[in-house]
């Protein structure tokens, strides 16, 4: 069986001949080796696996956003991809039942608790995620 893994955010494909790129400046690779090493990647609208023996990766640096999940989850997948980036943001989050689950030195605050008066002492209260 093969271990569930994290997505890094999705890079952008093209065609080496793309006026949206620099010429030359981003390594040609074959379309085998794109899918691969770079399966939640988008395709931009000059390229297209059936279409094209070979294209160029794109990193994209997206802004900063809360993990949003998609309802693509690659098999592999820890989690479904991100509606923003298509990666899993490794363990900014933790994912049980459909539920975030507190990361370390943090935990839930439960119905009828009190925070203690301190504002945002490592608890995750309804909103603040």
């Amino acid at each position: 069986m093969m271990g569930l893994r994290d997505y890094p955010p999705a890079a952008q494909i093209h065609r080496p001949d793309c006026p949206g790129i620099s010429q030359g400046t981003l390594p040609e690779l074959t379309t085998a080796e794109i899918a691969r090493s770079h399966p939640n990647a988008v395709m931009h609208n000059c390229y297209h696996f059936h279409q094209n023996t070979a294209g160029v990766v794109e990193p994209v640096v997206y802004p900063p956003h809360d993990y949003k999940p998609s309802t693509n989850k690659p098999a592999d997948a820890r989690r479904p991809l991100c509606a923003t980036c298509r990666g899993t943001h490794g363990d900014q989050q933790v994912e049980g039942a459909g539920l975030l689950l507190p990361t370390r030195g943090q935990r839930i605050l439960l119905p009828g608790e009190s925070s203690g008066g301190i504002p945002g002492g490592g608890l995750i209260l309804p909103g603040n995620r």
